[in-house]
């Protein structure tokens, strides 16, 4: 399942990234709009991913922190967690690229943590393989 939608992923045109992705980005700020979170996590896009730098920009403006996992931030210091996945179910179970880095991160934020997984809606499926250490995610972001 990973293999074939990291291929599915990389045969997207530029355009349309862009285009789902605006989506996406306007979803997010909507769900931080609901509550005014101090630190927000945001990854920085691979190929193929939903580009998140119109949320990014909007966070920046309203002087909201933006932490990445390349800086490794304090999990219990994170309000919000945006999250990235290779497929999610809609109740927000989650196939990543397969190093585990988010799994062990978000086993440590705090309870109040919000964790957001965003794709494209072809990523979302109906079951996607399990293990004891995964971490699902409270809500699925898609376009």
């Amino acid at each position: 399942m990973r293999a074939e939608l990291r291929k599915w992923r990389r045969g997207l045109e530029s355009a349309e990234i862009d285009r789902r992705s605006s989506v996406i980005c306007e979803a997010l700020i909507m769900a931080v709009k609901s509550w005014t979170p101090s630190t927000v996590m945001v990854f920085d896009s691979v190929p193929g991913e939903p580009r998140l730098e119109i949320f990014r920009e909007w966070l920046s403006e309203r002087g909201i922190e933006i932490a990445v996992p390349e800086d490794d931030p304090e999990p219990r210091n994170v309000d919000m967690v945006v999250v990235p996945g290779v497929a999610f179910t809609a109740d927000g179970h989650r196939l990543g690229q397969g190093g585990g880095w988010y799994d062990r991160f978000l086993a440590d934020v705090g309870d109040e943590t919000v964790t957001i997984g965003v794709c494209f809606a072809e990523q979302v499926v109906s079951a996607v393989p399990q293990e004891s250490h995964d971490i699902s995610v409270h809500r699925v972001i898609s376009a």
